[in-house]
């Protein structure tokens, strides 16, 4: 039995589109080479025939979406003068696109009405280092911490997972600064809801309780150079 790949493809009926496309593509020069892992992830493309592209990674091409829309929008609003520019961009993409937004809204969907549900735009304004979403099912709490973080392509591609290791930690757990962040922020959300001191669910039972903890986006197959080495 002949094997059969596995891959999606895009068909194009507009020649017209080809030029658009044409830009994210892996060319041929490239394919013979050895690729790197951010060349793959900026042209997670490349083309059969014309009219006809296979997509390597799903991942990456999402992701060159998202975030490439984000890098094309910078590059405009830094072009513009200070009293037309966008100030905290990207924390427009982090915090009230991102995490008020996509997070809050695909929660809502996912669960309707049902349980006890805090958005993290009401637990903002309760209290300071909010989980991004709460939800509660009898006995059973989920608390929800979403990070839209970049990893600069340095870490990504360094052969020294420590390297890697580092910027999760500033990132992840706390700054240079000792500030808090994701694990170390649901550490103490943890604590204060088993404490009885979470103002945004008096009625979390403290007996026989059970809880869940979600971090979100921070770890989206994260690849790197060394990672065969300390796997």
């Amino acid at each position: 039995m002949k094997d059969k790949e596995a891959h999606t493809e895009i068909h194009l009926e507009d020649p017209a589109h080809e030029d658009f496309i044409d830009k994210h593509i892996l060319s041929s020069e490239e394919i013979a080479e050895e690729l790197d892992f951010v060349t793959l992830r900026s042209k997670p493309l490349y083309k059969v025939e014309d009219l006809k592209y296979r997509i390597i990674s799903p991942l990456f091409v999402i992701e060159m979406i998202y975030n490439g829309l984000y890098f094309r929008l910078k590059l405009i609003n830094d072009e513009l003068p200070d009293e037309q520019r966008v100030k905290g961009l990207y924390g427009l993409k982090t915090y009230e696109y991102s995490e008020q937004y996509a997070l809050d809204t695909l929660l809502s969907e996912i669960f309707g009405n049902r349980y006890v549900q805090k958005s993290g735009k009401e637990l903002d304004e309760l209290m300071d280092g909010a989980p991004d979403y709460y939800i509660r099912n009898g006995k059973r709490a989920m608390l929800f911490e979403s990070k839209d973080i970049l990893i600069s392509k340095e870490s990504k591609t360094s052969p020294d997972y420590t390297v890697l290791e580092e910027e999760f930690r500033l990132k992840l757990f706390e700054n240079e600064k000792g500030k808090p962040k994701a694990v170390r922020q649901l550490t103490a959300n943890i604590e204060t809801l088993l404490k009885g001191e979470a103002t945004y669910d008096p009625k979390f039972p403290l007996k026989k309780r059970n809880y869940q903890t979600c971090i979100g986006r921070a770890l989206q197959n994260v690849q790197y150079s060394g990672h065969k080495q300390y796997s």
